[in-house]
């Protein structure tokens, strides 16, 4: 007999509840990028993206439905500001700043990763419903973790009729791959409901030049919905369980050793719960609960062998380090927030976010010497980080046009080792805990219908993971050792921009200029090894220009657009000031779209050039230098629908063949490829 999980056991339960379950209607969707769509980053309450005081985007449900769901990245490449990272499983970075210092939020609940990498895109592309992204620093509303912003990918709910089927599938040719995936939705009287199932195997990737052997990964994905909405008050109950195993690419790394990594186990197991409550009173405008938990469990593993010339050079190289690593997190908690009207016309915002992560990891090493002698080593420990903030927003209507926003929100951080072991001897117990308030303020100015120009200034704040704090670890054959005396990074953001809307122009330009310090690197010890410890040293500046615009020709039926970042990052650390972090000075897409009807159906076609200036990064000491090229991709994409029920596209990628490689991806880019899809919906 199959045995099933509990998350899985929670979504046939849920299956169960279809007969007396069921949803009110989905929101209809919006189109590829309006103004209209809604939000809540940035203003810790639902707003349209038009009025908005920070630099947001929303990718929303028409856009996500005609891109190949390959993956969730795929969804976020046009948007402003934002690279793609992909070291086996995908991560974000905006503006340059490394995806361990952007937030990634599902639902609005934060997920933690405690490696140092950053979090992973952990979500199933299916079961998304639109994807909401900030730009620049955001910790007053949108909590730790926020220098670079904040993803927040909100999940469907259910559909606006009993019983609605939806099956989709698409083929991938640059990897042999396929994605399929299922659900089942609906809704009846105040009851809502979801069930979805995705399965997706990618190969090895084929390049212009050569296929990156390996550079395979697999995922499935169960997810589940339950929701009742009755008169002020609604409730709902998700429960998700992501599994990723991937093989990155490292041979094109500028290093001294040949290595072999595998991530044979990414698991991601959530549950949460969610209230709302609409004009409960005069004062309450709505008051929000959610509790969540969620467990992930990790494994990875190294195998670095250093070149010869190394070992010629000296002869007390190890020959060989193989290390594993066994991670189990463990992350509860709770988020209340209530959006008042103490004043008449003021708009006021309270909020509460409690988080306690805990880590139990275990990491076996083995290093082998010239003499082929092994010495093997255990480590293992147990810790844990309690997180408790408040914040507070106020909005002040200054005039009939203009709206000025302050916000300030206090943290207050223990983190603290339970257990550390090395060959089964105990070691000292540390700990490390900090008290900071950051704080936002923005102007909103609507000088017409038709524009908005605003202001902002923001405060980011980054706690140091347990990794760095308490464990000690092998990365690119070099050990780095904890540092429980690291502060905190922080940063400060300024932004100034405009929006633009009528019948035929989008506009969306911001200015901005950002400031980061104390970020945490690795730097040698004084031991005469090749070992490392993690300090606060490193700061950064950014400052650049990010730009959104359409424009419909209507006689031509034809809509040109750009959607590109000019910016220019430098780096500063002990031994040098750069520009060269790997961040290019021109980065997005250039394209022009054109819509049909054929009958019944309506198409698309939108042909694009994905664009970057040369960029060079020698900020990693481990990896080495990583250089791109500057590069344009051709790429070619149709979509038709018959608005009912199916959905068909397909993507032609990199029409020239041209080898490239983005600047913040470790792999370089597919060759001449096409992704082919549909979706039935009955």
């Amino acid at each position: 007999m199959e045995k099933y999980s509990t998350a899985q056991l929670v979504i046939l339960s849920l299956l169960g509840s279809v007969a007396v379950s069921a949803n009110a209607a989905q929101d209809k969707a919006s189109g590829v990028y309006q103004f209209e769509q809604i939000t809540v980053l940035g203003s810790a309450q639902e707003s349209e993206v038009f009025v908005n005081p920070a630099s947001v985007s929303v990718v929303g449900q028409e856009e996500i439905k005609n891109i190949a769901p390959q993956s969730v990245a795929s969804y976020l490449r046009k948007v402003p500001g934002v690279q793609i990272i992909e070291e086996g499983v995908e991560r974000i970075s905006i503006r340059g700043e490394g995806s361990n210092r952007v937030a990634i939020a599902i639902d609005g609940q934060k997920l933690s990763d405690h490696s140092g990498y950053g979090q992973p895109l952990l979500i199933d592309p299916a079961s998304i419903e639109r994807i909401e992204v900030l730009r620049g620093s955001s910790s007053v509303v949108s909590g730790s973790r926020a220098i670079g912003g904040v993803v927040n990918i909100i999940t469907k709910k259910g559909a606006d009729k009993p019983l609605e089927v939806t099956t989709s599938a698409g083929y991938f040719s640059a990897t042999r791959g396929y994605r399929a995936s299922t659900s089942i939705a609906g809704s009846q009287g105040d009851f809502d409901y979801r069930l979805g199932f995705s399965r997706s195997e990618l190969g090895d990737r084929q390049t212009a030049n050569q296929r990156l052997t390996p550079s395979d990964s697999d995922d499935k994905n169960y997810s589940g919905h339950l929701g009742y909405s009755h008169g002020k008050h609604s409730f709902a109950i998700k429960a998700m369980e992501y599994e990723v195993a991937a093989k990155p690419y490292t041979k094109d790394y500028n290093v001294d050793f040949d290595i072999d990594i595998d991530l044979p186990k990414r698991e991601l197991t959530k549950y949460a719960f969610f209230y709302q409550g609409d004009d409960l009173t005069e004062q309450i405008k709505k008051l929000k609960v959610d509790v969540f938990q969620q467990d992930i469990e990790r494994e990875l593993y190294n195998d670095i062998t250093p070149k010869d010339y190394v070992i010629a050079e000296d002869p007390r190289t190890p020959r060989n380090i193989i290390a594993t690593s066994s991670d189990k997190q463990r992350t509860q908690g709770i988020n209340l927030l209530s959006e008042l009207e103490l004043i008449e016309e003021h708009d006021t915002v309270i909020g509460l976010e409690y988080e306690k992560d805990n880590l139990e990891s275990k990491k076996n090493n083995i290093i082998t010497s010239g003499g082929g002698m092994s010495f093997p080593s255990i480590n293992y420990d147990e810790a844990n980080i309690t997180t408790q903030s408040a914040f507070i927003q106020h909005s002040v209507p200054l005039h009939e046009d203009i709206t000025a926003t302050l916000g300030a929100r206090h943290y207050r951080v223990e983190a603290k080792q339970d257990k550390s072991l090395t060959n089964n001897k105990p070691n000292d117990l540390l700990n490390n805990s900090d008290s900071h308030t950051v704080g936002a303020a923005s102007l909103v100015w609507q000088p017409a219908d038709a524009w908005i120009l605003r202001a902002n200034v923001s405060q980011g704040y980054v706690y140091p993971t347990l990794g760095q704090l308490f464990l000690t670890t092998i990365s690119g054959g070099t050990v780095v050792n904890n540092n429980a005396e690291l502060q905190p990074e922080t940063s400060i953001t300024y932004e100034t921009g405009a929006r633009f809307q009528n019948e035929s122009w989008i506009l969306d330009a911001n200015l901005f200029y950002s400031r980061a310090k104390n970020y945490i690197k690795s730097v040698p010890t004084n031991s005469g090894r090749k070992d490392e410890i993690n300090k606060n040293l490193d700061q950064a500046n950014s400052f650049g220009l990010e730009l959104q615009l359409e424009k419909e020709l209507v006689d031509l039926n034809l809509t040109p657009y750009v959607t590109g970042t000019l910016m220019r990052r430098e780096l500063k650390t002990a031994d040098y000031t750069t520009y060269d972090s790997g961040t290019p000075s021109f980065f997005g897409q250039v394209g022009v779209k054109q819509a049909h009807d054929i009958n019944d159906w309506q198409g698309e076609v939108d042909f694009y050039v994905q664009a970057a200036t040369k960029a060079k990064d020698i900020t990693d000491d481990r990896r080495g230098d990583l250089y791109s090229a500057g590069y344009g991709v051709f790429n070619l994409r149709y979509n038709l629908t018959n608005f009912d029920n199916l959905r068909f596209g397909v993507e032609l990628n990199n029409l020239l063949d041209k080898d490239y490689r983005q600047s913040k991806e470790e792999m370089r880019g597919a060759g001449r490829s096409f992704n082919a899809f549909a979706s039935y919906t009955f």
